[in-house]
């Protein structure tokens, strides 16, 4: 940080017993993040039913555009919220029921007792589609919901037993959104909006179309859903959405209460997922929430119902400080001592030969991280995960290991004996590799 910013800091530090209101103290420290390019985002806190605090800090990554508190910004898996809630709207239209099984919409459906219910609650038992479809389609061609529904019904895979636990999969959203265009007949975007944007006056808000990236990512992708993660939102819309479970606006008051349940498991025990959301009601005070991640980006809504406060957070490119800024803003809303986040120690990056580059390019199934896509650029290194459409530089730290700037992960294409790639995982984790297709 530059002086003025330490000097700025120790006066909020040695004021802070004064009369100094949390709300100016907390976009100052906020300025101070902002500075030392820790935070691109928005940053919205409701108390009582009321934004009380509504602030926007940072650039767009890779231009010189300030953020504003109207820009739209992604918020990755926030958009199951709103899967979830087109699901309850179609069911009060009375055009499904939560405990149908997706074999009734979908004939071709080869999993039976799979019901709706459990695929908004994460327990279907369904894995990751993505590693089934890697090997069995053209993956140079685009796949909507409705394309990939009819292609793990006709490539069947095991599954596990219907509402046994809890498995977050993306797959399950797909379905959704699959089934929200089935029983609403009209593409999910359209319901979505109909149902949703509109009556709550979102007008920024929206869904990413992922067939419209391929000119900037070579086209090397083939899944390309709605309804599990391309929402574009900001803090204001993702508010007034989150407010509309206060009342009969959006859904019934059974489907809210439904929303913010705790999911019961076949053994009797309980899931602390809802419907889309997290139930955290054992604990004072009690919270819902819901958050989306992506490369470098980080989103949340949390909800306090006890006295109808909110908090959310949209990180546009500094999600991997997105835990340091979260503490700063919740202790001092809260009026509790904080620390601030620094930033990440820079590596050296290695004189590395490019030509290697030419060795690494391809994609590579992950249990963890699903289907990697690993290209080069301009002579640099880029990752993306399927089906996301940014795309990360990848700096080297020697021959076969990379880092992302400003975040600690780090990276490694693994060798066979004959110096071979044959995989592509965490540094010195060759359990998490996943096999270059």
């Amino acid at each position: 940080m530059r002086l003025f910013t330490y000097l700025l800091f120790f006066c909020l530090l040695t004021h802070s017993s004064f009369s100094q209101h949390w709300k100016q103290k907390l976009d100052s420290v906020l300025t101070i993040i902002e500075k030392d390019e820790l935070f691109h985002g928005q940053i919205l806190i409701a108390e009582h039913g009321n934004i009380v605090f509504h602030k926007s800090y940072g650039t767009l990554p890779g231009q010189d555009v300030p953020i504003t508190t109207s820009t739209s910004l992604a918020v990755k898996s926030i958009t199951k919220a709103f899967t979830a809630a087109a699901i309850l709207k179609l069911e009060q239209e009375g055009k499904l029921v939560l405990s149908d099984t997706v074999k009734k919409y979908f004939p071709e459906w080869p999993y039976e007792g799979i019901t709706i219910k459990q695929l908004l609650a994460m327990t279907s038992g369904l894995p990751s589609f993505i590693e089934k479809a890697v090997n069995v389609v053209d993956t140079t061609k685009f796949l909507n919901n409705a394309a990939i529904v009819k292609l793990v019904s006709e490539n069947i895979f095991p599954v596990e037993a219907p509402g046994a636990h809890y498995n977050y999969q993306n797959s399950n959203y797909i379905v959704l959104a699959a089934l929200v265009e089935k029983v609403s007949g009209m593409p999910y975007e359209a319901y979505a909006t109909k149902a949703i944007f509109e009556p709550l006056d979102l007008k920024h808000t929206y869904f990413e179309d992922l067939t419209q990236i391929s000119d900037t990512i070579n086209g090397d992708t083939f899944f390309a859903p709605s309804g599990d993660g391309n929402l574009y939102s900001t803090a204001e819309d993702l508010y007034r959405f989150e407010q509309a479970f206060y009342s009969n606006t959006l859904l019934s008051e059974e489907n809210r209460k439904a929303t913010f349940s705790k999911t019961l498991l076949k053994d009797g025990s309980l899931s602390n997922y809802g419907l889309a959301w997290w139930v955290v009601d054992d604990a004072a005070p009690k919270e819902y929430y819901i958050v989306g991640d992506g490369p470098n980006k980080r989103a949340s809504i949390q909800r306090y119902p006890e006295n109808h406060s909110t908090l959310i957070y949209i990180h546009n490119f500094s999600g991997s400080y997105w835990k340091g800024v979260y503490w700063v803003v919740r202790n001092i809303w809260f009026g509790n001592d904080f620390t601030m986040p620094t930033k990440k120690e820079e590596l050296t990056p290695y004189a590395i030969d490019t030509k290697l580059y030419t060795h690494y390019v391809g994609s590579y199934l992950t249990k963890s991280f699903g289907l990697l896509h690993i290209s080069v650029e301009n002579g640099t290194l880029y990752l993306r995960p399927d089906p996301i459409p940014g795309k990360e530089a990848l700096i080297p730290s020697s021959a076969t290991t990379f880092y992302f700037k400003d975040q600690s992960v780090q990276w490694e294409f693994f060798l066979d004996e004959e110096g071979n790639v044959k995989g592509f995982g965490l540094k010195g984790k060759p359990e998490s590799m996943g096999e270059k297709q």
